[in-house]
C-alpha cells in the first residue's frame, strides 16, 4: 500500500508539472516576446513537455515491459 501511495502522489506531481507547463503565463510570455526569443522558449516548453508526458513512475508495479 505504501507503494501504491507514492506512486499515486508521483503521478499527481507528474500530472501538475505539466499543468504548470501548460497554462499560459501571460507576463512571462510577453518578456520572451520583447527580447524576441518567444518562439525558442515555446519550442523549449514543447520539447520538455514531451519529455514529461514520455516519464515512467519509478514506483508504479508494472512490470518493466523495457527489460523483457
Amino acid at each position: 500500500m505504501h507503494d501504491q501511495n507514492q506512486a499515486d502522489k508521483w503521478d499527481r506531481g507528474k500530472s501538475l508539472l505539466l499543468e504548470s507547463l501548460y497554462k499560459p503565463d501571460t507576463k512571462l510570455r510577453g518578456c520572451a516576446y520583447n527580447q524576441e526569443c518567444y518562439d525558442e522558449m515555446i519550442s523549449i516548453r514543447d520539447e520538455i513537455i514531451e519529455y514529461v508526458s514520455k516519464l515512467e513512475n519509478p514506483h508504479s508495479t508494472k512490470p518493466l515491459t523495457k527489460w523483457r
